[in-house]
């Protein structure tokens, strides 16, 4: 333990995150962390990790084999731990008085803090702090007090209180609309107060950028970077025109829920047709199963996603909730797919309608494009130049990976110009 901590004293970033990183993590804002975490130590050599796993994702990690330096919360499968990450849930989601406005839950914020005093216990000083996703934003008061003198850059994966907005603006039931309601007044008042706190506010999309922005954050702190995704513009298209698909983690509400809508809404408009949805993503409930049959296949996780891509029709994603850019439509377009989306799941993705993808918001528009797509009234391989070659164009990870570097950097050069090293 003595030799552990002499190393650590050398290091001078810590990076705090509430989901651990792996190269075949599934979710977006995995890769995003991954990416960028992983190209910072390669650059620095001086980065510390601080993060949650769950339990089932332990044998997955891969920080010791990049040599990063890490201390992992564990997430416990014991069945008392599941109940009181549930019980922690549904009062975060319920209780209009809850500190964090229920984006935080004791069950992270507890061990969150009590690593975090061990680390600041052992002499550890980080120049520089790096907090990811808002749960761990809202830790930044309390990381202040540990560590006074260190600068901060905080990582929006979304801006949180636009989806609490969009997921009060959703419910018609009076009760839970006075909650989220609530809910979402108090997130945006903490989440802006926490960012303009921050050094640096790193964002996914220049649209989150203006949105904080106009709601206070200063201009001359926010930063906006490439998000890492799979990209697939190297996948040569072979369409089969019989399966639409819809891709994403089917534990999130804002996917499972999308979703259904879709197999309400545009599949029985399509029932003439020879095609079946394919639903992939892992950890599908039964609210979702129960919709399975003949044409209709939840296909849970899958290892390669782009097969799928190659031989799709198309890839809907006529999101109800979230916010954001959407990492899953930037993959399809990458790969080629026509995508099919609504006003939600371009966000922040500054694409051309009718060219790079096809916008849809009723149902009878996602039926129309489909119908045309399968009988070749569309020519889907223009749309699929269009969408590589707008991938091609805007999405340049490793430009603003150096620029992020550069910012780690300028901020440890002024540490040591102090004196402060």
């Amino acid at each position: 333990m003595e030799k552990r901590e002499a190393n650590l004293e050398k290091k001078e970033v810590l990076w705090i995150s509430c989901y651990a990183p792996y190269d075949k993590v599934g979710h977006a804002g995995g890769k995003i962390h991954n990416y960028y975490l992983k190209y910072l130590h390669k650059s620095c050599n001086n980065v510390r990790l601080l993060t949650i796993c769950r339990e089932e994702e332990i044998d997955k990690l891969d920080l010791e084999r990049y040599g990063i330096p890490g201390d992992i919360i564990v997430l416990k499968n014991r069945l008392d731990c599941k109940l009181v990450r549930f019980m922690g849930t549904r009062n975060a989601e319920y209780n209009i008085f809850h500190k964090y406005a229920g984006k935080l839950t004791g069950y992270r914020e507890r061990p969150m803090k009590a690593r975090l005093r061990e680390i600041s216990q052992s002499g550890y000083r980080p120049e520089v702090i790096i907090l990811q996703w808002t749960e761990i934003i809202m830790l930044q008061s309390y990381i202040r007090r540990l560590f006074p003198d260190s600068r901060m850059i905080l990582i929006e994966e979304d801006v949180s209180y636009l989806s609490y907005y969009r997921q009060w603006k959703n419910t018609s039931n009076p009760i839970k609309s006075f909650i989220y309601r609530k809910r979402y007044e108090k997130l945006k008042r903490l989440e802006l107060s926490y960012l303009s706190r921050g050094d640096v506010v790193i964002l996914n999309n220049h649209k989150d950028k203006g949105l904080i922005e106009k709601d206070g954050v200063p201009a001359e702190k926010t930063f906006v970077w490439c998000p890492y995704f799979d990209n697939m513009v190297s996948i040569v298209r072979k369409p089969e025109y019989h399966n639409i698909i819809y891709y994403g983690a089917m534990n999130r509400k804002e996917n499972y829920l999308s979703v259904i809508w879709f197999i309400k809404n545009v599949m029985p408009l399509i029932e003439d047709l020879d095609i079946s949805l394919e639903i992939i993503g892992g950890q599908p409930g039964s609210a979702l199963k129960k919709y399975e049959n003949g044409r209709i296949h939840v296909l849970g996780y899958v290892k390669d996603v782009s097969p799928y891509f190659q031989k799709g029709l198309c890839l809907a994603a006529p999101l109800v909730l979230g916010a954001g850019v959407k990492i899953k439509v930037l993959e399809a377009m990458s790969s080629g797919i026509p995508v099919l989306t609504n006003a939600i799941g371009i966000e922040g993705i500054f694409a051309e309608a009718d060219k790079d993808f096809f916008y849809c918001e009723s149902p009878n528009e996602y039926a129309d494009i489909i119908r045309k797509l399968v009988n070749h009234e569309l020519d889907s391989n223009v749309i699929s130049d269009n969408s590589k070659a707008f991938i091609r164009r805007e999405y340049d990870s490793e430009k603003t990976a150096e620029e992020f570097i550069q910012t780690v950097k300028g901020f440890l050069e002024e540490r040591q110009a102090n004196g402060k090293k």
